[in-house]
């Protein structure tokens, strides 16, 4: 199973026998917030799940979600 990691984990990362991916969030000067959700092809429905959790909160709070779609 792949777990989301905090913004403290910056890196792909194997705990255990689980791959962590990351979430990592980007400012610049004025403030402008941009999130970067490293994902996996390959994971538990609770992964997605956790995954999916989490990009509609950011965009309940506004952020724009930009996505690779499968063909």
């Amino acid at each position: 199973m792949a777990a989301v990691v905090n913004n403290l984990r910056p890196n792909l990362r194997l705990r255990r026998r689980y791959l962590q991916t990351p979430v990592r969030m980007y400012r610049n000067e004025p403030g402008r917030r941009v999130w970067l959700v490293g994902l996996v092809h390959h994971g538990e429905r609770r992964y997605f799940h956790a995954i999916k959790d989490l990009v509609l909160a950011l965009q309940g709070q506004g952020a724009a979600v930009h996505y690779e779609e499968r063909s």
